[in-house]
């Protein structure tokens, strides 16, 4: 049988730590950016460890929710990332 899978992204986002980090808070209103997300629950105001649920629609129609234990709010990093740049 196979184990638990951990699916990851990453992207860079041309904005503000600042900025990026109050959409990320802002759960109430995640339908609004994110296709896939109908709704985000998470204990209010969120804060970082807090779990949060993500009731997911897929394009075919089907609905999902995340594990009430992950993912986790992370802080951001103090020193940012190297950049990425295409070669």
């Amino acid at each position: 049988m196979a184990g638990p899978v951990h699916p990851s992204a990453q992207i860079d986002i041309d904005a503000p730590l600042a900025v990026v980090w109050d959409v990320m808070l802002d759960t109430e209103r995640y339908a609004e950016w994110n296709p896939f997300v109908e709704r985000a629950e998470t204990a209010q105001p969120p804060a970082v460890g807090n779990p949060i649920v993500l009731h997911v629609v897929w394009a075919s129609g089907g609905r999902t929710r995340s594990p009430s234990a992950s993912p986790r709010w992370r802080a951001p990093s103090p020193t940012p990332p190297p950049v990425r740049r295409p070669r």
